[in-house]
């Protein structure tokens, strides 16, 4: 026997041993052990990668939780995918109520893409024998379900990750969505579908004890979209969108499964009132609203119907473009660097001014003045809540949502008159855990005859001499009446009523009401400022962190970061990997206040892998840094700079308990005003921001250029219409490459470059353009 034989023998005899060392454990036996056993079983993994870290194992006998997370003596876990035939030993524990094994020592994977077990059937009112321990970690299969709601058993337009929704309006059948179930086949972001269909999914548990109770117990996840089981009608798959719109019309488009009709229900109040209709039978939909009015929110419902039944959308909220100035105005208090970023644009610091700002503000209110507030303390601020007082005087309806757990001595000396709605404490209404009310929103006059008079005032200040005077705060405000409109709808919902006088809040079965999670997604997401596209959300009911990360995803050349709190590994992932694509050259920066918790310093950890020095901390014991916001590409126009800011904190708790408003802007101005007020942060933490104003070339956009291909492998093509200049930066702004080029075809060798993203600029004595180019 040669040396290669003989090691293949010893190795197949080791095996063995180990084999005949590992006692297999039926998974219904596992479910009878003392916690903290160390066991072996082997089943078949029924869900992938869009359950997260966590799978479920499932053989003859019952099912069990697996969390993938790494030990010492097992570093690296294969991937294990649904379909999975696998060995695994791990350790017996209960998270939440939910067995499961933990601190994983071995895995084998024997079989892949093996036939998953079959679900056990339960169908109509039946299905609620199916949130028992008996079927925990089992698949299952829900038939003849009526309705999916949120926790506060509203509609809502698409599905959101890490969120709990009611099945058929109960809290005891609970359905649960991942944030990881994203993609083209993930549920993230799809309509949920209506009456008469089926769904298939995991049986799991989350029940903190034992102080709260339980506040969700038994759960089903479903894992992608195809989890539903549709009828033969049409059905929607997609979220209706608003492709265009401005001051008179509005283009809806959406995706349905099968070929239908298009029919759409719209009006200016939820009673809809007019119809369009299309009979052509299509997959992909379109349809235009004609003779809209300016500055309104109008619902919709879209419906497509075909030989085999009918799907219908919910009810939604869009907006169609106002007739005002459309003005967005740039505050900060503390110290910006405007000779930092694009020249011509300047950033304007309030130097403990902002107070007087507000106040004249408020002083401008002719009919309307509604305050969603965290924190209000006229100490050593000029005084607010006078100012609030004589608006109230002179007519304005004057009304004020404020956190319940917050003094706010501001609305201590508010005239009687004035009704203030308290936000609740610890656990809401609905029973469910409540966080605060975080808003720092105020809405003027936003229905006011004239377009120019309403207004948003919204940031991260709150009303108190510390963030002011001291912290590091900024301050957005808008003149546009349809956004003003949607603030009004979210405070309104807080309000419980559309009058001065607040309606009871939700207790779970009566008042009208509603904070966190017991509240609805339903504003309008989109919005023409001045002809900019603005985004606005609110949580915790809209999704936010899924619109931070992709904000993230959308670099091309930059982002930079801004933080009170950083605690959420997802987005920790996130920017860390956007660092990496991105090339070691880019200029990104991410700063947070401090990482005192255990959380932020796990966040931490994460950035600090690829961001290394570029992952700064504030901690000089000055004042603290408590923007919430994120710039993306600010330096060149045609990469679509955008800027994220607003109240919420990147938390879980401003994701899924708190009430927070979030905007995102899409202008190369605005993002160059946040740019030098974080370039001005970078300096005094002994760090030079990449981009003088000598750095950033202006541009005009013309056809008169093109490069191919893009993506490339270090040969490339430029055709121009004209003599030129091309040259091809790193998105530091440094010159890598510089060609003169004439009129006609010309190529590129950038075979010694790295691979990664760059930019190439074709510049003439008229203007310059910038595009995107990669190299692989």
């Amino acid at each position: 026997m040669n040396l290669k034989s003989y090691i293949f023998t010893l190795l197949l005899v080791l095996s063995a041993w180990a084999a005949i060392g590992q006692t297999i454990t039926p998974l219904s036996d596992a479910r009878g052990l003392p916690l903290r056993s160390r066991i072996t079983i082997r089943g078949i993994i029924t869900c992938g990668a869009e359950l997260g870290q966590a799978r479920y194992i499932q053989d003859s006998t019952g099912g069990l939780g697996i969390f993938l997370r790494t030990s010492p003596q097992l570093p690296t876990i294969p991937p294990i995918l649904r379909g999975d035939s696998i060995t695994i030993s791990g350790t017996l524990v209960l998270f939440n109520n939910l067995l499961q094994i933990d601190t994983i020592r071995s895995v084998s994977i024997h079989l892949r893409n093996r036939p998953l077990p079959e679900p056990i059937i339960f169908t109509g009112a039946a299905i609620t024998q199916a949130f028992v321990e008996a079927n925990e970690g089992k698949l299952v299969r829900l038939n003849e379900v009526a309705s999916i709601r949120t926790a506060s058993n509203s509609t809502f337009p698409a599905f959101a990750g890490n969120t709990n929704y009611n099945l058929n309006q109960s809290t005891v059948t609970q359905l649960r969505v991942n944030a990881a179930s994203t993609g083209p086949n993930g549920v993230i972001g799809k309509p949920p579908p209506t009456a008469g269909f089926n769904v298939v999914g995991i049986l799991s548990q989350f029940c903190p004890t034992p102080a709260t109770g339980c506040m969700t117990g038994y759960q089903i996840l479903v894992r992608n979209y195809d989890d539903f089981i549709l009828g033969e009608g049409p059905n929607i798959i997609s979220a209706v969108t608003q492709t265009s719109f401005n001051q008179t019309s509005m283009t809806l488009a959406f995706e349905t499964q099968r070929p239908g009709s298009t029919r759409v229900e719209y009006g200016l109040t939820t009673n809809l009132g007019t119809i369009l209709n299309d009979i052509t039978q299509v997959t992909d939909h379109s349809i235009t609203l004609p003779n809209l009015v300016p500055g309104s929110i109008y619902f919709v419902k879209v419906t497509s119907s075909n030989l085999f039944g009918t799907s219908e959308s919910t009810v939604l909220p869009f907006g169609t473009e106002s007739n005002s100035s459309g003005r967005i105005t740039t505050y900060f208090t503390g110290t910006v660097a405007n000779n930092y970023g694009a020249a011509g644009i300047t950033a304007t610091r309030l130097n403990q001014l902002a107070d007087d700002t507000l106040i004249a503000y408020i002083n401008r209110a002719t009919e309307s003045l509604d305050i969603a507030i965290y924190n209000w303390n006229n100490t050593s601020l000029s005084n607010i809540t006078e100012a609030v007082n004589a608006a109230r005087a002179r007519g304005v309806r004057v009304r004020i949502v404020a956190d319940g757990g917050n003094a706010n001595v501001g609305l201590q000396t508010l005239d009687t008159a004035v009704k203030v709605q308290r936000s609740p404490e610890g656990n809401s209404p609905s029973g469910s855990f409540y966080g605060i009310m975080h808003n720092k929103f105020m809405v003027i006059d936003a229905n006011a005859t004239n377009p120019n008079l309403p207004i948003v005032w919204t940031g991260s200040t709150n009303w108190t001499a510390g963030n002011i005077n001291t912290d590091y705060n900024n301050v957005v405000i808008f003149q546009d009446q349809t956004l003003a409109k949607a603030y009004v709808m979210e405070f309104e919902e807080m309000w419980g009523s559309n009058t001065a006088t607040p309606g009871p809040i939700f207790n779970g079965s009566t008042g009208v009401a509603r904070f966190g999670n017991t509240k609805a997604d339903n504003t309008p997401h989109e919005f023409k400022v001045g002809g900019k596209r603005v985004q606005s959300f609110f949580s915790p009911t809209d999704a936010v962190n899924a619109k931070i990360i992709t904000a993230i995803n959308s670099a091309d050349s930059a982002f930079y970061s801004a933080n009170l709190v950083i605690t959420r590994n997802d987005l920790a992932f996130a920017l860390r990997d956007k660092f990496t694509a991105l090339g070691a050259g880019n200029c990104s920066f991410s700063m947070v206040n401090d990482t005192g918790a255990a959380e932020s310093r796990v966040v931490y950890s994460i950035m600090r892998q690829s961001l290394g020095d570029r992952n700064l901390v504030e901690t000089s014991g000055g004042p603290t840094l408590h923007h919430k916001y994120l710039i993306i590409d600010p330096h060149y126009e045609q990469l679509n700079p955008l800027v994220l800011t607003g109240s919420h904190n990147w938390s879980n708790a401003g994701e899924q308990r708190n009430d927070e408003n979030t905007l995102i802007i899409y202008d190369y101005e605005i993002a160059n005003h946040f740019y030098k007020e974080y370039a001005a942060r970078l300096l005094e933490l002994d760090q030079t921001p990449c981009f003088l104003i000598t750095d950033i070339s202006q541009t005009v956009t013309s056809n008169s250029w093109s490069v191919y291909p893009n993506p490339n492998r270090g040969s490339l093509f430029v055709n121009s219409s004209t003599n030129a200049k091309v040259s091809v930066v790193d998105a530091m702004g440094r010159v890598l490459l510089s060609s003169q080029v004439q009129a006609g075809e010309k190529w590129l060798d950038l075979s010694k470059m790295s691979k990664g993203n760059y930019l190439i600029r074709w510049q003439t004595d008229q203007h310059v353009e910038v595009k995107k180019l990669t190299i692989e």
